[in-house]
């Protein structure tokens, strides 16, 4: 049996923090069902972040790429 969502977000809290802003990122939200403590094993995250001067779509991408490998959960 998996950990939730929400479980893997707190956890890794600090290195998810310190990825964002190596990406070029800054102040992360979650939103939906980790941000409801409604999710599940099954669940994503759901997060917003605000981009930095000179982020872009690979910027993101890669972002995504990081905090799902950090997670183990789609983002």
């Amino acid at each position: 049996m998996g950990r939730s969502a929400s479980r893997a977000l707190a956890e890794h809290r600090s290195e998810v923090l310190a990825r964002v802003r190596a990406r070029g990122f800054s102040n992360p939200l979650v939103f939906g069902s980790v941000a409801r403590h409604e999710d599940t094993e099954t669940s994503d995250v759901d997060l917003v972040v605000e981009p930095g001067p000179g982020t872009g779509l690979f910027d993101m991408s890669g972002l995504v790429l990081d905090l799902e490998d950090i997670l183990g959960c789609p983002v």
